[in-house]
């Protein structure tokens, strides 16, 4: 007769655990740019395209995500009855505008007027 249990798994150190959680790859990653970024600077200028780059996608993510958040979120709401319309208007009239205001000082910060940097 055979045996079908398999031998256990070794244990994993805390340390490689640890190491496949997303939380700490972020925090690990943060405090290695910063501290590439304070003992050797030239790096960063050398990335600098490379991180607008990616600025500019995160900036560019940002609005079509909240929009579809926004939207699935109502979508899937079962009793619109509940929800006070003025306040909801409200509400989404404020983080339009809000979301604007940031879009102006962004393309102000990176092109010269107010839409001079805008990449459309």
């Amino acid at each position: 007769m055979t045996s079908t249990a398999r031998p256990p798994h070794p244990q994993r150190s805390r340390l490689g655990r640890l190491s496949r959680e997303l939380w700490f790859q972020v925090i690990v990653g943060a405090v290695l740019g910063i501290a590439v970024g304070l003992f050797f600077p030239e790096v960063g200028t050398t990335f600098a395209p490379l991180n607008n780059w990616f600025i500019g996608l995160v900036e560019m993510i940002v609005v079509p995500v909240v929009f579809c958040v926004v939207v699935t979120g109502i979508a899937s709401m079962d009793n619109l009855r509940g929800v006070p319309l003025p306040p909801l208007c409200r509400w989404a009239d404020t983080g339009c505008s809000l979301e604007v205001s940031l879009h102006g000082c962004a393309a102000e910060r990176r092109g010269s007027g107010p839409a001079g940097g805008l990449m459309l």
